[in-house]
């Protein structure tokens, strides 16, 4: 019985070494038919690749014209231009053939560069053969070693081995022993051995190429995390490989793996974020961007640098463009969505939380959800020529409506008819197709806002300018539309309104007129302009307007003082006379009614009696006045009394 299960498991795993023999060298094959006609198709459609230059020559390779700069960018790489070259537009904006004498330069645009290539006559077959028949005699070295050569090496070792034992057995005496022949039963033939020792070699072979095999192609990106990653699958197989070979693989390296993966999938869910963490698509995104790491091969991970920034950061270092593993990894916050590029369009818009980012793609705008308040300063002038420094407010947020809103009119409806006409996004962007989270928007919307910014890849080295923030353009607009209003008014207009009513403003009358210029513009971009207003104006200080003013103000105001001072004294003088008149009123009535009370009591009373009468009245008179002291009506009494002296 044990024999049997000997012998099957030997028969399998002698059937899994021949096929996957067999299924080495198809793949051998299969890989040199696949690159040698690829290699001819592509030196046919494509020629010669020889440099790239930047996408800031599209302008004129559409126009068909050969600038003096396009041709420094041939003779760097050492082809020199004729003095007419033809150029033949195949497909434009991204296809062209430029015929210069008896060569052809064929330009594409490849994601952020403009690729030449040569096209040579006839050469294009036979040097993609030739590199196939290089091709084919690697496969076969490779062939050759992991196959033939441990099997070569073995016989090697075992045929030494003999010729040493058989030379021993000739020097020595041989005594013979009974169970010889019993004993040689358990040990394993001449090809078992020979098989044994061939698959030492390979196993030694493969860890002497394929470790240091992926150290160099990931190194540059992930240091020795893929040279350990390598290691330890490896270790994993060969430990399997130490029960029954093939067997021992499936049993227990093949479980190995599967619980490894197991655990990796469950511990890329509890590390990464996630937008919806019920998803079953963004679950296996997130495993294959873990996995990809733990290889060394991953995508670039971008985080948001600030809560409110606007710029991306790279957290992982990886290649997106070729030899990496998708997907990338974009996080943003819960208030910001992430403009996708793939080359100089904005293909995609994600967020917030995590987004996964395909070949080619990076995050190029970072886009702010919430309203955005803006002050700014800029230089203006106005209608006479005096130039000064205005103080604006503006707040303003992508629309995160749908349209058309409860309270627009009919006007209101004609003039989204007319922006989704001009502006083509907007087609897409009338209803909100986004509502995770607290900040719903369109992505159409957003699109819009970004096509209007754009990207700036126009410069002649080749790499992505700056992004032009949307923030920024829109404040721009804003400001824009607040200098062409100021410059339509003088300098006195800046504080006085022109139409001088009641409650009427100049900077209301500002704000309406900016606003009137502007919101039609933003609306048709897809933002909504909340208010904007100039708050201030600065002249600069050493300007001799700003001196004159001041002057002029100054002016003013003495005159307004000088004037309410006069008033005043006036005033002054005018209520001291009524107090005289009232005084002497008082008194001349005290006299009449003391006269009037002495005459009663008898017409011919001393004069001394009326006087005394008339005293009284006086008293009477200062003790109705009010906020008087003893001293004070004294004082009084003595000033009335001197007065009568004086003037009797």
């Amino acid at each position: 019985m044990e024999q049997c299960i000997i012998s099957f498991l030997n028969a399998i795993n002698l059937g899994i070494d021949y096929l996957v023999a067999i299924l080495f060298v198809l793949f051998l094959a299969g890989a040199v038919i696949w690159y040698t006609i690829g290699r001819i198709r592509n030196y046919i459609n494509k020629g010669e690749y020889l440099f790239f230059i930047a996408l800031a020559f599209i302008d004129e390779l559409n126009k068909g014209e050969v600038s003096e700069a396009l041709r420094k960018q041939f003779e760097k790489h050492k082809r020199v231009l004729t003095s007419q070259p033809f150029v033949k537009v195949e497909k434009n904006e991204s296809k062209w053939i430029i015929v210069d004498a008896k060569k052809q330069y064929l330009i594409r645009k490849e994601n952020l560069t403009l690729n030449v290539s040569e096209r040579k006559a006839g050469k294009g077959i036979s040097k993609g053969l030739f590199l196939g028949v290089i091709l084919l005699v690697v496969a076969a070295f490779w062939g050759y070693m992991i196959i033939q050569f441990p099997i070569t090496m073995a016989r090697t070792v075992y045929r030494q081995q003999l010729e040493a034992a058989a030379s021993q057995e000739s020097n020595r005496v041989v005594s013979p022993q009974t169970n010889e022949a019993s004993a040689n039963q358990d040990e394993p033939t001449l090809e078992e051995k020979i098989t044994r020792l061939s698959w030492v070699f390979r196993w030694i072979l493969i860890y002497l190429v394929l470790p240091p095999l992926f150290y160099l192609s990931t190194r540059k990106h992930s240091g020795r995390r893929g040279l350990y990653t390598t290691l330890v699958v490896l270790t994993i197989g060969l430990f399997g490989w130490q029960f029954e070979h093939w067997v021992g693989v499936v049993l227990v390296s093949l479980p190995i793996y599967g619980i490894l993966l197991h655990l990796l999938y469950h511990l890329s869910q509890v590390i990464l974020p996630s937008a919806d963490p019920e998803n079953k698509k963004e679950q296996h995104l997130k495993f294959r961007a873990l996995l990809s790491y733990m290889l060394g091969m991953q995508f670039p991970v971008w985080i948001t640098k600030e809560s409110a920034g606007r710029e991306f950061e790279i957290c992982i270092k990886g290649n997106n463009f070729s030899g990496g593993v998708e997907p990338g990894i974009v996080w943003a916050r819960s208030h910001q969505v992430a403009g996708i590029s793939a080359g100089i369009e904005f293909n995609q818009v994600e967020g917030p939380g995590i987004i996964f980012t395909k070949t080619y793609a990076r995050p190029v705008a970072l886009v702010d959800l919430r309203t955005q308040i803006r002050i700014v300063e800029f230089d203006s002038i106005t209608k006479d020529g005096i130039a000064f420094k205005a103080i604006m407010f503006a707040a303003f947020v992508i629309d995160f409506e749908d349209w058309p809103k409860k309270n627009w009119r009919q006007a209101d409806l004609e003039q989204m008819a007319n922006d989704i006409r001009q502006n083509p996004y907007l087609e897409k962007g009338i209803k909100i197709d986004r509502k995770i989270g607290s900040y719903h928007y369109s992505t159409a919307r957003v699109k819009s806002v970004l096509s209007t910014a754009g990207i700036n890849t126009n410069t002649k080295d080749g790499e992505a300018g700056p992004v032009v923030n949307w923030d920024d353009w829109t404040l721009k607009q804003v400001e824009n539309a607040a200098r062409q209003v100021l410059s339509q008014r003088t300098l006195n207009e800046l504080w006085r309104p022109v139409d001088n009513k009641a409650g009427a403003g100049a900077l209301d009358e500002i704000a309406v007129q900016i606003r009137k210029i502007v919101e039609p513009k933003l609306r048709r971009t897809g933002i909504n302009l909340f208010g904007c207003r100039v708050v201030n104006f600065n002249l600069p200080e050493d300007s001799p307007i700003r001196k004159q003013q001041i002057d002029s103000w100054k002016t003013l105001w003495d005159q307004r003082i000088t004037a309410a001072r006069s008033e005043a004294a006036a005033i002054r003088e005018e209520e001291i006379e009524k107090a005289h008149a009232y005084a002497k009123s008082e008194i001349l009535d005290a006299i009449a009614d003391s006269l009037e009370k002495a005459r009663a009591l008898d017409p011919d009373l001393p004069r001394h009696v009326i006087a005394l009468y008339y005293i009284h009245a006086i008293e009477n008179i200062v003790q109705r006045q009010p906020e008087t002291d003893s001293e004070e009506k004294k004082a009084r009494l003595d000033s009335i009394k001197s007065y009568l002296l004086y003037n009797q």
